[in-house]
């Protein structure tokens, strides 16, 4: 064989850019605890105390020729200001909701960057893992949704499903009761097995207690039916309990959306983030690199390149955050306005075509956030979901239509409760092409009971 020349382009990430990646990620909790971990670490990093202004230092010049490090590039008046937290809002919020237990979800993500074949997939597997409930069920959105939220194609959206359901505990990412126990059974290695046979077809009778019904259908006998039962009792319905839960988190808002006069105004919650700045003790090291040995020069130089990265991260984090969710209050007025039944469809794409920048980049930023509203306390995510086709001249969410079933079943009459088929009729009057076995599933994501169950005497 003969040597070969190849010209190719690939796309690799610094380690600086990773790592401002994960800063973008984090939550303001965790962020905090970052931050608070590096001061401890880095004696060249301080915490403003008080808001008051401080005169400038004189850099100090390096007399020492031949030094290879620039101290000057480190030196810049702009790093002096350091960080400075917004803190134009007190944390006074109302409303605060729990959110899933994180260690299930942090276990689901390290198995998820572990396993994924591609950035792609990664990043799908991620906003599924982020749509599991406390359950560990995939309830609240179906794979056309987060294909359309995503904007990929539905058989990636498979392809990471089936990643995400092959994780442990086993289980997981499961749609209904069924899935999940085939999800177990196959992992135990059951897969021809009579338990298949019986979850897969006879549910309902198990549930039941139809054993007769059973073993007539399959043609077994009782002693095997019994085994079988055994086995199919051992598995974990809830998968996302046990040992990952039920822990109660509370979570306090990102972000703030608050109402001043005809608009809306965004606000970053940094209340108990600190005010940062590079320490003024690097002077006493500067005055006199000549009495100074290399290893205490690197180990300053270091630490000054450690704490102006996470000044500029966190001006840089702050910078993305607000310009994802000034588009967000935009885009969605009606919705902070009027409620939750004006929602309007919003994909990944969307806000990443109409800001510039990637959709992972978006992806990060919503992970694990919370805003407060005008209308309540809301995930991210929440403000993201495919489009329902109706009359109206803007495109509907598909949550905006779930709220609107909701709305209709508190105010039905309890006598006369309505039907699946005729939420679907009033949906098509309002102008929503919604069908019948939609609504049935909506109704079912929000746990509420079929028309004859609701009904009273």
């Amino acid at each position: 064989m003969e040597p070969e020349l190849r010209l190719s382009l690939k796309l690799q990430l610094s380690p600086q850019l990773i790592e401002l990646l994960k800063l973008l990620q984090l939550p303001r909790l965790e962020l905090e605890q970052l931050i608070r971990t590096e001061l401890e670490q880095n004696p060249l990093l301080e915490e403003v105390e008080t808001d008051e202004d401080e005169p400038e230092p004189e850099p100090a010049e390096d007399t020492e020729s031949g030094d290879e490090f620039e101290w000057a590039e480190y030196l810049q008046d702009d790093l002096e200001s350091g960080y400075k937290p917004d803190r134009r809002r007190t944390e006074d919020f109302t409303q605060q909701i729990p959110a899933v237990p994180n260690r299930l979800r942090d276990h689901l993500m390290t198995q998820v960057h572990l396993k994924s074949e591609s950035s792609e997939q990664t990043l799908i597997g991620e906003y599924i893992v982020d749509s599991l409930d406390e359950d560990g069920y995939l309830r609240s959105l179906t794979l056309e949704e987060i294909a359309g939220v995503l904007g990929v194609e539905l058989e990636k959206v498979e392809s990471a499903l089936a990643l995400v359901q092959s994780l442990d505990p086993p289980g997981v990412g499961a749609r209904d009761l069924k899935e999940c126990l085939l999800i177990q059974l196959r992992s135990g290695g059951k897969h021809d097995g009579i338990e298949m046979k019986i979850v897969e077809d006879h549910l309902n009778d198990l549930k039941n207690k139809r054993y007769q019904a059973i073993m007539r259908s399959l043609k077994i006998s009782d002693k095997t039916l019994e085994k079988a039962v055994s086995v199919i009792s051992s598995l974990q319905p809830r998968p996302g309990s046990g040992i990952w839960g039920p822990e109660v988190r509370y979570v306090a808002p990102d972000v703030l959306i608050e109402r001043a006069e005809e608009e809306f105004r965004v606000f970053l919650n940094e209340t108990s983030i600190p005010h940062l700045r590079i320490s003024r003790s690097y002077k006493d090291v500067l005055s006199d690199l000549k009495g100074r040995s290399k290893q205490e020069k690197d180990f300053v130089r270091k630490r000054l390149a450690s704490a102006r990265f996470l000044i500029n991260g966190l001006d840089e984090r702050r910078r993305t955050i607000m310009k994802v969710m000034n588009f967000i209050a935009e885009n969605q007025r009606d919705f902070l306005e009027r409620g939750v039944t004006f929602l309007r469809p919003m994909t990944l794409r969307t806000v990443a075509d109409a800001l510039g920048i990637h959709e992972s980049t978006v992806s990060r930023v919503i992970r694990g956030k919370y805003v407060q509203t005008p209308q309540g306390v809301y995930n991210l995510k929440y403000f993201f979901s495919a489009a329902v086709k109706s009359d109206h001249p803007e495109d509907v969410s598909a949550r905006s239509v779930r709220a609107r079933i909701a709305e209709l079943i508190s105010n039905e009459d309890k006598k006369k409760t309505l039907s699946d088929k005729k939420i679907a009729e009033i949906l098509k009057r309002e102008g929503y092409e919604v069908a019948r076995r939609t609504v049935g599933k909506y109704r079912e994501e929000l746990k509420i009971l079929p028309s004859k169950m609701r009904r009273e005497p």
